[in-house]
């Protein structure tokens, strides 16, 4: 389709990824979180976790609940600007 303008002819600097993410229920007590966190990143450093990753092409993150809050709120704008600029409406 050379008609269609690729994003960053259309002015959207894009890097696209794949990840994956650990969600608590809104009002979850922090030391649940951090107790979820800990042991995430506790069982992504296990050798057969690092090995079932490096076989997949992937990387584990590891960010921390402040970073992957930040992450999400950035991965938000980010995609709400692609729908935006793609003219797309939601139709109930």
């Amino acid at each position: 389709m050379p008609e269609v303008p690729t994003l960053m002819e259309s002015g959207i600097n894009m890097d696209v990824t794949t990840w994956y993410g650990l969600w608590a229920i809104k009002g979850t007590p922090r030391p649940i979180i951090d107790r979820m966190y800990q042991a995430t990143v506790k069982t992504m450093a296990l050798p057969e976790v690092k090995k079932i990753w490096d076989s997949l092409g992937a990387a584990p993150g590891g960010q921390s609940p402040a970073e992957f809050e930040k992450f999400i709120k950035q991965e938000i704008a980010t995609w709400a600007k692609v729908v935006k600029a793609s003219g797309v409406k939601v139709e109930n």
